[in-house]
């Protein structure tokens, strides 16, 4: 599922469609009103086209025009799949990219300035055991943002901006870009280095030990330090699609079953590995907790209450009957820093996603699916 997330309001000013405004160099005149039957005017029809921002593993810039086709178009694996998480609104986008300039109809509220931000599953390639086995959370994370007020989707823009003075008698058209970029995990990067994907998704948890070994082998010998997600989780990877979660001057980009990944709060979203807190997270807390989609912010002190759940039972001499698994719930302070960590035992291993806060209470919620590790060696389902 997906989180979307609004950053930053900024004062701005009414925008008037009827305007005649120059921007870069560029002229554009109002577009004619259907209602009056005015035709369109020659420099809408001649207006040039959206700039594309070239990124690293970003789509070539389309030098037809129809850049906007280009950018929504799926990959011709996912096109030619019949599996429903590949197909329609579902599918997904190639590549990263930055488009400035965007044409605005009508009229924004003054006050609507800002960015927002979106979370979502999209894969970078191909799933490893093929189109048909993907499933909707496997995806790897891409945020897609849209800016509205000033224009800082390029470095051009911003030394414009440095060099261009501004006249407050005559209020500039609001400006609106779009980008997208993808959450750069360990494994995205490992997978994007290597160009094929190598961990299975939600539906073959099962073991395939061609994939399990070496996945292992990696987990152990070069993440052992901070891996980005619990000791139970290996064939799989985190791939941060989740949530997106503003807090203490950073982005957050959550996952199920793994840690936050942290990224700059800047145009770039640039991804600065792991979150660790404000070192404030050891390495056995990436080994034994996970951080789950919707952690929440307390209204009144700015903290960010956590949680995180193991599906996997610590209690190896206990009875069947008596195993536990735990939940961990987790604050960190408003300047980032975890101060708080509290393991509550559960009789089940449910699936619990969310969390919610009241003034004095952390709200848990152990819901009717329960994960059964069992089953899965079996074939089965990981969640009945």
């Amino acid at each position: 599922m997906t989180t979307s997330l609004p950053v930053g309001v900024a004062s701005g000013r009414w925008l008037d469609p009827s305007r005649r405004s120059t921007r870069r160099g560029r002229t554009t005149e109002p577009r004619a009103s259907s209602a009056t039957g005015g035709a369109t005017t020659t420099a809408e029809a001649t207006r040039a086209r959206p700039r594309v921002v070239q990124r690293k593993d970003t789509l070539e810039d389309d030098a037809s025009g129809d850049v906007f086709s280009a950018l929504s178009a799926p990959p011709s694996w996912a096109s030619a799949s019949t599996n429903p998480p590949l197909m329609g609104n579902f599918a997904p986008v190639v590549g990263e990219c930055e488009i400035g300039d965007l044409e605005v109809e009508g009229t924004i509220p003054a006050s609507v300035r800002g960015v927002y931000l979106r979370n979502g599953p999209n894969p970078a390639r191909e799933p490893l055991l093929g189109a048909a086995r993907y499933h909707w959370f496997d995806g790897d994370g891409m945020l897609h943002w849209i800016r509205l007020g000033d224009d800082e989707s390029s470095d051009d823009a911003l030394e414009e901006k440095k060099t261009t003075p501004s006249s407050p008698s005559s209020p500039s058209a609001a400006a609106a870009s779009y980008g997208r970029a993808y959450v750069r995990t360990k494994n995205f990067e490992r997978e994007a280095s290597l160009g094929e994907s190598l961990y299975t998704g939600l539906r073959d948890i099962t073991p395939v030990w061609r994939v399990l070994l070496p996945r292992l082998f990696t987990k152990v010998f070069e993440d052992w330090k901070s891996p980005d997600s619990p000791f139970w989780v290996v064939q799989s990877k985190n791939t941060a699609n989740n949530g997106v979660k503003a807090h203490a001057g950073v982005l957050l980009a959550t996952y199920e079953s793994g840690s936050a990944y942290e990224l700059e709060l800047s145009r770039r979203l640039t991804t600065l590995g792991v979150c660790d807190f404000k070192k404030s997270f050891a390495t056995k807390d990436y080994w034994l907790d996970n951080m789950t989609a919707h952690a929440k912010t307390c209204p009144k002190t700015g903290e960010l209450v956590y949680m995180g759940y193991n599906l996997i039972s610590l209690d190896f001499d206990a009875p069947s009957d008596e195993k536990t698994t735990d939940v961990v719930v987790g604050v960190v302070d408003k300047h980032g820093t975890r101060t708080s960590r509290r393991v509550i035992k559960m009789s089940r291993p449910s699936m619990q996603h969310d969390v919610g806060i009241t003034r004095s209470r952390v709200v848990l919620l152990d819901g009717p699916l329960v994960f059964d590790l069992n089953r899965v060696l079996t074939g089965g389902v990981p969640f009945a």
